[in-house]
């Protein structure tokens, strides 16, 4: 039996996450009670704000060009980092926003701090998915970091009640994706390029922040 917080943590670690960024609540609690036992090899950057962690995810993704690791709470919390989630879009940043979300037995009752998390970011990122299930969790994960990684790269973000990440079912972890998503140009566009520059009298070159990767 494996539980839903067991495969959050085998999904990132297979995926090569090295840090979770994160300001948490209580709907989280799973996840720091699985981080007590088991690390499962990733650090922990506790953050003030939300926004700084959405921050220095982005900028961390960035830098590496390789997917980042967020934990949000909830609505207020979601809310909070909507503005980084906005900005890592305009940047191509490949972060992989996650957030708690109320117990789905209480849901019904509209508790405190619960909403629609999807619809918050929905325009924002290339994948959004609430999981209802343990067996979820592990599908959805992997989803999100092969969508937040394939060009053009972007946010991504999984909702997962506090109930969900406890409960236990006999299910597999998807395996990471094998298929290359970079590309390039053909050997031909390069060569037509490279001609033009020498030919150029005043060549000028006008790209934008892609460029770069």
């Amino acid at each position: 039996m494996t539980t839903g917080r067991e495969a959050f943590f085998e999904v990132a670690r297979s995926e090569g996450a090295r840090y979770l960024f994160t300001n948490p609540g209580t709907t989280e609690l799973p996840i720091f009670d699985e981080f007590a036992e088991d690390s499962h090899g990733l650090e922990l950057i506790m953050c003030l704000q939300e926004g700084v962690a959405v921050g220095a995810a982005d900028g961390y993704a960035q830098a590496t060009n390789r997917p980042s690791l967020i934990n949000l709470h909830v609505t207020p919390g979601l809310a909070n980092g909507i503005c980084g989630i906005f900005n890592a879009r305009w940047s191509r940043s490949p972060i992989v926003v996650t957030a708690g979300q109320q117990d789905t037995r209480h849901l019904v009752q509209e508790p405190m701090l619960a909403g629609d998390l999807q619809a918050m970011v929905r325009q924002f990122c290339k994948y959004t998915y609430e999981c209802r299930r343990p067996d979820e969790i592990g599908i959805a994960m992997r989803r999100a970091f092969k969508d937040a990684r394939t060009p053009p790269t972007g946010p991504t973000f999984v909702s997962i009640p506090w109930d969900v990440f406890d409960q236990e079912a006999d299910f597999d972890i998807p395996a990471p994706s094998e298929v290359d998503v970079h590309a390039t140009a053909s050997a031909d566009s390069i060569a037509k390029a490279a001609r033009m520059l020498l030919d150029a009298e005043r060549p000028l070159i006008v790209a934008g922040d892609g460029i770069a990767r």
